[in-house]
């Protein structure tokens, strides 16, 4: 029965693992992105979620730092352009 139960639990978690990132620019988005990308240091200090700091520091996990590609000034296109990197890297 264990073993039965571990196979389940396993294929959930793949199955989750593969759904749909939530719709850039949500709640639930920008905690997919906290997440995958990795703000906070060893001790789990980091920016708040959603922050100018926090935008910093996902450009400069992804190596978008600096771009001059990536959008400014309109937060739906920074999400999709930072969504559509992070599923680029995959």
């Amino acid at each position: 029965m264990s073993r039965v139960r571990s196979t389940v639990f396993l294929g959930l978690l793949m199955l989750a693992a593969c759904g749909p990132a939530p719709e850039p620019c949500s709640t639930e988005w920008m905690s997919w992105v906290d997440a995958t990308v990795t703000t906070s240091d060893k001790e789990g200090h980091g920016p708040d979620v959603g922050s100018d700091e926090w935008r910093s520091v996902v450009e400069f996990r992804l190596g978008l730092r600096g771009d001059a590609a990536v959008p400014r000034g309109n937060a739906d296109a920074w999400c999709r352009y930072v969504d559509k990197a992070i599923k680029d890297r995959r």
